[in-house]
């Protein structure tokens, strides 16, 4: 009689365990998903762009460097935009389970640096910007591409 009281303790243990896990996980995907739609609580601004750089877990050096001069053309041609919060820079791991709806989203086929245009919390527009892999080797051609394409988006023009 005791291993049934056991493995009936065991059983419920598990149960209790399974449970308070998928809420932990569900309440983490709800997070993850306003913050992937630009909505922000209290006096969020009507237009966001957002530029992401999506990643998997291997990442070369031609990889790491679209990432780094991304990050460049993006913090150094619009700081006033990301203090008011009108432009955000993320880096997305598209590898983790919960930023694989990117993959479909976006059409991702390989690493990318995508800008999309948020109007009241929607998506309106975004943009592949596949030339960064042609001009990863001239840099500033390549900070002059990423600032034109997030400043066309900026604008409202994207």
């Amino acid at each position: 009689m005791k291993v049934k009281g056991i493995i009936t303790a065991f059983f419920l243990l598990f149960v209790l365990v399974s449970v308070v896990y998928l809420i932990i996980d569900e309440s983490t995907q709800q997070v993850n998903v306003s913050q992937n739609v630009g909505e922000e609580g209290g006096g969020a601004p009507q237009h966001k762009v957002i530029a992401y750089y999506f990643h998997g877990n291997m990442r070369c050096r031609t990889c790491r460097k679209i990432e780094a001069y991304a990050r460049e053309a993006i913090e150094m041609g619009f700081p006033e935009e990301l203090k008011a919060g009108t432009l955000e820079w993320r880096v997305v791991n598209i590898e983790e389970p919960a930023n694989k709806h990117f993959v479909e989203e976006y059409e991702l086929i390989t690493r990318s640096l995508v800008i999309v245009d948020f109007r009241d919390g929607k998506q309106s527009a975004w943009k592949n910007l596949d030339r960064v892999w042609d001009l990863v080797g001239d840099k500033t051609a390549f900070l002059n591409y990423v600032q034109e394409e997030t400043r066309l988006f900026l604008a409202g023009d994207g």
